[in-house]
């Protein structure tokens, strides 16, 4: 037996429906989201239903918000993204490192004007 596992529009519903929803404090894009999220794919929407003409056998398809927040309708989307940044991606191990050029250093405003300067001074620090 398996057990629903609740996805977003689960929350969203259940937030909803309970007034756990502080709408003061959100822009109309995102109220617009949190609706269309818990309307997405329901009899709300409207629905497209295919009858087998074999077996008598119907399916019914509840029609998306296609909001572009809305997860269950971004998701064909999302994972067509994904697939064309694999091909960008080396397939090799690698860091991602951030540093922080603090304001406070001489070094910085002359950099900030001048980007052969920064360039200059990390060669030169690789060197030494």
């Amino acid at each position: 037996m398996s057990v629903h596992q609740p996805n977003i529009q689960d929350i969203f519903c259940y937030a909803k429906d309970h007034d756990q929803i502080d709408y003061s404090h959100l822009s109309f894009k995102q109220i617009k989201a949190v609706q269309n999220i818990c309307v997405c794919r329901t009899s709300s929407q409207g629905l497209n239903a295919e009858t087998c003409e074999q077996c008598g056998y119907k399916r019914i398809h509840y029609n998306s918000c296609r909001n572009p927040n809305c997860p269950m309708c971004q998701a064909f989307n999302r994972e067509v993204w994904v697939a064309k940044q694999e091909y960008y991606v080396l397939n090799i191990k690698y860091y991602h490192v951030v540093f922080t050029v603090l304001s406070l250093c001489p070094l910085y405003t002359a950099c900030s004007n001048n980007d052969s300067v920064m360039h200059r001074k990390k060669q030169d620090r690789r060197r030494s």
